[in-house]
């Protein structure tokens, strides 16, 4: 339970980055929403693997699948909810997106700080 609430609160932390990535980088609300919408949500949907399994697309969509923070996720709680592994053999998937936050969190911040001045 501990492993998946850590790995839960790194998700949460790349889902808010991203979230704060986009709307900092948007001029008005209404875009930040269609953004966030096209952007995020739909690719997450469809390249996640939670509904369409990653081996049954497409070669060339395969690595589009990497980029979409999702697909780690379902990758870390299938692993630890119905196969009960721990940290050692999920430490790949914990990786990508530790290096997913801090990059979003690097980029967010920029573009919050450069909209302020």
């Amino acid at each position: 339970v501990t492993l998946l609430l850590g790995e839960s609160v790194l998700y949460t932390i790349v889902s808010l980055s991203l979230g704060v990535l986009v709307a900092a980088r948007t001029a008005s609300q209404r875009a930040a929403m269609l953004g966030a919408l096209v952007g995020t949500m739909m690719p997450t949907a469809l390249l996640s693997g939670m509904i369409f399994p990653i081996s049954s697309m497409p070669g060339w969509l395969q690595p589009l699948t990497n980029v979409v923070p999702a697909r780690w996720f379902i990758v870390i709680a299938r692993g630890i909810m119905l196969k009960g592994v721990g940290l050692g053999y999920l430490w790949h998937e914990t990786l990508v997106l530790t290096a997913m936050a801090l990059l979003l969190l690097v980029a967010a911040t920029r573009s919050f700080h450069a909209q302020l001045d």
